[in-house]
């Protein structure tokens, strides 16, 4: 027997990789940021075990529910799997309103804020609101899990007697009109019809 000439090996150590945060939840429509930390900086990202395209850098931001992880790869090849993270996506809230006698209602959530015309009205922070002006009316509200979400708009129609307390029984429609004006009143009232430019209609 003989003994051949030796060979050299190096074994180059493969890259540490770890994601943070660890496990978290987001609200739909909302994302969370991912971020490697490496002692290398070229990254593969995973949602489960399937690579997400185009994802190579240290940052990665989760728009789904699910398990991610990254591949750490070093200059010479050598790759690493990062441990897993697993994220829960909590659906928006979607508050119903309803309008009863000029008053605007939803159901129980943690926040509130009603708006006239996609505009926060000040002060209204309840779970209802007496609407006091002609417009649409929405609410946005926050659910224990801190996602915020939208109703659909109501119209109130003008409220002709500021002030009077036949004014929340008090309908007038269509408005605006260019037309036949409508008036309903749970009681007899003396009524001024006023135009956009100021002017009194009728």
């Amino acid at each position: 027997s003989k003994t051949s000439a030796g060979i050299a090996v190096l074994v180059n150590p493969a890259p540490t990789v770890s994601v943070s945060p660890a496990n978290a939840t987001f609200c739909t429509g909302d994302s969370v940021a991912l971020t490697a930390t490496s002692n290398t900086i070229y990254f593969q990202w995973y949602q489960g075990n399937t690579a997400i395209l185009d994802e190579e850098g240290s940052t990665y931001f989760a728009k789904q529910a699910g398990t991610y992880s990254v591949d750490a790869i070093s200059f010479i090849g050598c790759a690493k799997r990062s441990n897993t993270v697993t994220f829960v996506e909590n659906p928006a809230p979607n508050p119903i309103v309803t309008l009863v006698g000029g008053t605007f209602s939803t159901t129980p959530f943690t926040t509130y804020q009603w708006n006239l015309n996609g505009s926060p009205i000040a002060g209204a922070n309840a779970a209802s609101y007496q609407g006091t002006q002609a417009g649409i009316y929405t609410v946005t509200v926050t659910d224990a899990n801190g996602c915020k979400g939208t109703s659909g708009g109501i119209t109130l129609e003008g409220l002709s007697v500021a002030g009077s307390p036949a004014a929340k029984a008090i309908e007038v429609y269509p408005n605006p009109t260019t037309g036949i004006i409508n008036i309903r009143a749970a009681q007899e009232v003396d009524a001024i019809v006023m135009g956009m430019d100021g002017k009194m209609v009728a």
